[in-house]
């Protein structure tokens, strides 16, 4: 018996195409926003998640939804700010090991901003004119795959928004998700 047939079928059954990678997940983290000309930041929690496609050589075009919102205090007034933001973009990983580090940029779109504070006991909430608009982000990290098929990874971006309130955004977050 030729052992040639059955060792080839075992490998393609076993194997993966590179140009089949589709990888979906989410993240949280930590986000630090500032607005042009203003003296303080709004930090505090983010979240979000993506979805992409490996096309080979290391590079995985993808869109990535993230909600920012942060909190800001000035004397006995605090206020909080959130913000949904979308990107389209892409990853370039380098190597195809189980530690992944990886370069990401991304043209976005931030929705118009939201902020809220107490007055009086009362919560009031507004939308915040020139905080939506186009930008760009760009950042990397470090992806941990286990079996080619779950993954975890440390993140950091810097984003920037090219609107009237010119808001900058820097984030470090901790994710995971799996890959088909």
């Amino acid at each position: 018996m030729n052992l040639s047939t059955p060792a080839a079928i075992a490998a393609l059954l076993f194997s993966t195409a590179a140009a089949a990678d589709i990888e979906a997940g989410a993240h949280a983290g930590y986000t630090s926003m500032g607005m042009d000309g203003a003296d303080e930041a709004f930090t505090g929690p983010a979240f979000g998640a993506r979805v992409g496609m490996g096309v080979g050589l290391g590079l995985t075009p993808e869109i990535n939804v993230t909600r920012y919102s942060g909190t800001m205090s000035v004397g006995d007034l605090e206020t909080s700010f959130t913000q949904l933001q979308t990107g389209f973009g892409a990853r370039f990983y380098i190597g195809d090991f189980f530690l992944r580090p990886f370069a990401s940029g991304h043209l976005t779109y931030a929705m118009e901003g939201e902020t809220s504070f107490d007055v009086a006991g009362q919560s009031k909430s507004s939308a915040v004119p020139g905080t939506s608009g186009m930008g760009f982000d760009f950042g990397g990290g470090l992806q941990l795959k286990f079996l080619d098929l779950i993954y975890t990874e440390l993140q950091g971006t810097y984003s920037r928004t090219l609107n009237d309130a010119a808001i900058s955004n820097i984030y470090a977050g901790l994710g995971a998700g799996v890959k088909l």
